[in-house]
C-alpha cells in the first residue's frame, strides 16, 4: 500500500475518512452520510446521522499525528465542556461515545499510527470573511474578552494539560507549531534576519512576564475561519490549538487574517472597543499588538515548514523565508525598543507605526 504522505490531497482525505467511518462504530449514531469539510492541521467532516427518529449533524474531527496527545485533548474538551455549562458561549460541544469517552482512538489500514477522533455538535452558522465589517468584528472582540474572562475565572482540573503558547513555545529553539529553521537550504542572510528578529520579539515576551492580566488560557487560533455568525452570536470554534499564552495573541491572530483589507485600520479599532466593552485592555498593551501579529507571521511560517507531508501546504513554501525574512525586516525598522521607552510589566517596547 502507498504510503500516506505519498498521496494526493484526495487520496489522503479518503484514507482518513475511512478511519473516520471505523471510529463512528463507537457512537450511539446511526450514520446517513460522511462528507469532507476540510484536510489541513486536522481532517474534518460533516456527519449527518440519526438519533432515534430524529436527524442531527455533527462535525468529525480526525486528529493529526505527532500534535496533541488523547490527554491534551481531552482537556481540550474539558475547556468547551466548562464553557457550556458556565457560560452563554455557543462553543462545541463534544459528543461522548458508547464507552462514555468523548476521544475515540482508531487506526485503519494505510494510516501509520492510531489517531485520535473527536465527534462535535453541528455549529450552525456562516464564514463572512471578506464581508466582515466593524460591527461585526466589534462582536468578534467581545467574544474574545468573553473566552479570557472565563479562562481568568475557571480553574482547571488535575491533569488538564494543554501547551504553551509563551516566548519558547511561540519562537524558541523548538517551538509548538514548528521551526522556520529547519529550512536545509536558508540563506545566511535570511538566517540571520530571522534569527535578530526572533531574538529581539523573545526578549519583550518574556519581559511581559505570565501575570494573570497578560496570560492565562486563549483559544490561539481565532482567524476568521474559526468563528462563525448565526444572527447576533459568534460562535468559536476549532479550540484544537488552545493552551496558556498571551491573551493578546489572540487578538493579533484575529487581525492577521484581515490585515491586509484596506478598512484594516477601523476593523483593528472595532475589534478592541468591542474586547473593552467586556473586558479592560491597557493603553500600552494595545500599542504591541502589532508586535504579537508579526509573532504570529512567524510562527505560521515555521508551521509551513513542519507541514510539508500536506500536498496543498507543500505548494505554498515557495519563495516562504524570503517573504519571511522581507516582512521581519520591515517590521523591525519601523519598531524600536531602548531603554527610553514604554514599558509594559517590564518589557520595553515603543510600537513604530
Amino acid at each position: 500500500m502507498q504510503p500516506l504522505n505519498d498521496l494526493t490531497y484526495r487520496g489522503q482525505a479518503l484514507r482518513l475518512k475511512r478511519l473516520a467511518l471505523i471510529a463512528l462504530k463507537h457512537y450511539p449514531l446511526k450514520l446517513k452520510k460522511l462528507e469532507l469539510i476540510h484536510h489541513g492541521e486536522n481532517t474534518t467532516f460533516r456527519l449527518t446521522a440519526c438519533q432515534g427518529n430524529r436527524e442531527s449533524q455533527h462535525l468529525v474531527r480526525v486528529h493529526r499525528a505527532g500534535y496533541q496527545t488523547p490527554d491534551s485533548i481531552r482537556s481540550e474538551l474539558l475547556w468547551l465542556e466548562a464553557l457550556a455549562r458556565d457560560t452563554d458561549i455557543p462553543a462545541p460541544r463534544p459528543n461522548r461515545n458508547v464507552d462514555g469517552d468523548p476521544l475515540t482512538v482508531a487506526t485503519a489500514p494505510g494510516i501509520p499510527e492510531p489517531r485520535c477522533v473527536v465527534v462535535f455538535d453541528w455549529i450552525p452558522g456562516r464564514f463572512l470573511e471578506r464581508s466582515l465589517g466593524p460591527a461585526s468584528f466589534s462582536r468578534v472582540g467581545q467574544l474574545t474578552a468573553r473566552l479570557h474572562d472565563h479562562a481568568s475565572r475557571w480553574k482547571p482540573p488535575a491533569g488538564f494539560v494543554r501547551q504553551v503558547w509563551d516566548a519558547d513555545g511561540l519562537l524558541g529553539p523548538q517551538p509548538i507549531m514548528g521551526s522556520l529553521f529547519s529550512h536545509s537550504r536558508m540563506k545566511k542572510a535570511h538566517r540571520e534576519t530571522i534569527m535578530a528578529g526572533t531574538l529581539q520579539i523573545q526578549e519583550i515576551l518574556r519581559g511581559m512576564g505570565k501575570g494573570r492580566d497578560v496570560f492565562g488560557l486563549i483559544h490561539a487560533d481565532l482567524h476568521h475561519g474559526n468563528y462563525l455568525f448565526s444572527g447576533r452570536d459568534v460562535h468559536p470554534i476549532d479550540f484544537d490549538d488552545s493552551g496558556f499564552g498571551y491573551f493578546l495573541y489572540d487578538l493579533a491572530v484575529t487581525l492577521l487574517a484581515v490585515n491586509r483589507r484596506q478598512d484594516y485600520e477601523r476593523l483593528r479599532q472595532a475589534l478592541i472597543q468591542g474586547y473593552r466593552s467586556v473586558r479592560p485592555i491597557p493603553d500600552d498593551h494595545v500599542r504591541i499588538v502589532d508586535l504579537f501579529i508579526q509573532t504570529r507571521r512567524l510562527v505560521m511560517s515555521g508551521w509551513l515548514m513542519s507541514r510539508s507531508d500536506n500536498p496543498r501546504f507543500r505548494a505554498r513554501l515557495h519563495g516562504l523565508i524570503p517573504r519571511t525574512a522581507r516582512d521581519l525586516s520591515r517590521f523591525l525598522e519601523r519598531s524600536t525598543w531602548t531603554n527610553s521607552h514604554d514599558r509594559v510589566d517590564g518589557a520595553v517596547v515603543q510600537a513604530g507605526d
